[in-house]
């Protein structure tokens, strides 16, 4: 696919997308509010999947019959593939275990390795799911937030605060570690120093770590993903690796993914629980799809990539003439661009009321990713150039001491 092929708009609308047809539900917006909106939110892209992973769909829905279906050698194949020559990581076929999604995956892991009532420790801002799945489960949520630093050229970075997570550890004893890696939303790459001082104190303290690395194909240079299961102090803690070819290439909708275990004991009980509640086989569509992206996908991702880190380029020049008081946070992995727009409101619900009804736009709110997160938004770009131009041109109007 040439990247030109990124720059073609196609609707959405009509589809039961959650990003374009979902809003209004998602928002509480009245049918008048909802007009004319430009959602720029859910982290799904609005490119095509790569086009052989469309065309083996297709070739798998004229055969006709819609069976059972089974993981055959070849999925595990290509997943083993993948990992080896994008990530470095070698794992073993009996290492991968399959799911529907990571968020179940974080779920099912925190059933089998905790008891309700027991400590499970996040890094916010994060990823609303962290809180929901940890709260829902009956066990006690623990924060160590990410800390604000100053990173090369007077830039801000989020970074890990092994000081802060230490103190919680020794007061709070959590059974569990919950980590976004790549960081979801402020962008965060984390360094190799950063994830070592993690493995340690979850060594000291005996904590297992469920490492959600959905993202972890979507990063850029000079930025490396580290997987977490790869580091070699994974093999003295227990580390359970969630990961996707959701987000790589555009399948959400297909729900396929895959949790890495080389514990066997915890494997063990890990299969128990997918098996329990019978989420233990990947429908049929989700098994192509995986197979075909991970063994034939690598040149449009390396494509996308580009053009997504085009997309930043232009959003970062653009509010930074427009809106000097905006703090953007470039990101070194997803495609989520986090902003602090505090300069711009006095709250969370005007900077709100500016957004979506002057601007008609749609973003994610910053409240979203917990407290931490008030007065940011979560800006997706994985879109067409012209739907980047016209989102940011809105935002300009909406929040422009000009506007009027």
């Amino acid at each position: 696919m040439h990247e030109d092929a990124f720059d073609r708009l196609i609707d959405r609308r009509g589809t039961a997308s959650i990003k374009w047809d979902a809003y209004p539900r998602y928002f509480n917006l009245t049918e008048e509010k909802a007009q004319d909106i430009l959602p720029m939110w859910v982290a799904d892209m609005d490119f095509p999947a790569p086009t052989s992973v469309l065309e083996v769909l297709r070739s798998r829905l004229d055969h006709g019959i819609l069976g059972y279906s089974t993981a055959d050698v070849q999925l595990k194949d290509s997943v083993r593939y993948w990992l080896k020559k994008r990530h470095g990581w070698d794992v073993k076929d009996d290492a991968i275990l399959f799911s529907p999604g990571v968020v179940p995956s974080m779920g099912l892991s925190i059933l089998a390795l905790t008891e309700p009532g027991d400590g499970v420790l996040i890094f916010p801002p994060v990823y609303k799911p962290f809180y929901t799945v940890v709260e829902t489960s009956g066990r006690k949520l623990l924060k160590s937030p990410l800390k604000l630093e100053e990173g090369s050229g007077g830039t801000m970075r989020y970074v890990l605060d092994p000081l802060h997570l230490e103190t919680v550890l020794h007061n709070e004893q959590p059974r569990l570690i919950l980590l976004c890696s790549p960081h979801n939303p402020t962008g965060r790459v984390f360094t190799e120093a950063e994830l070592t001082a993690l493995l340690e104190l979850a060594m000291r303290y005996k904590i297992a770590i469920v490492s959600d690395e959905i993202h972890a194909d979507l990063v850029f240079p000079p930025h490396k993903h580290i997987p977490l299961g790869r580091h070699p102090l994974a093999q003295k803690t227990p580390v359970l690796t969630l990961m996707a070819p959701t987000k790589t290439f555009n399948l959400a909708g297909l729900q396929g993914s895959m949790i890495i275990v080389e514990d066997s004991e915890i494997r063990d009980k890990l299969a128990n629980s997918l098996l329990r509640f019978g989420l233990n086989h990947l429908n049929t569509f989700a098994q192509l799809a995986m197979t075909e992206a991970y063994r034939n996908g690598e040149a449009w991702l390396d494509q996308v990539l580009h053009y997504l880190r085009e997309n930043m380029r232009y959003v970062q020049k653009t509010l930074s003439d427009a809106l000097p008081m905006a703090k953007i946070f470039m990101p070194e992995g997803t495609y989520l661009m986090w902003i602090d727009l505090r300069a711009y409101a006095q709250s969370e619900g005007e900077l709100r009321e500016k957004i979506i009804e002057r601007g008609k736009l749609l973003v994610n709110f910053g409240s979203d990713y917990g407290p931490e997160g008030e007065g940011y938004i979560r800006l997706n770009v994985a879109a067409p150039r012209s739907t980047v131009e016209e989102g940011v041109r809105r935002m300009v109007q909406a929040l422009s001491p000009s506007w009027a």
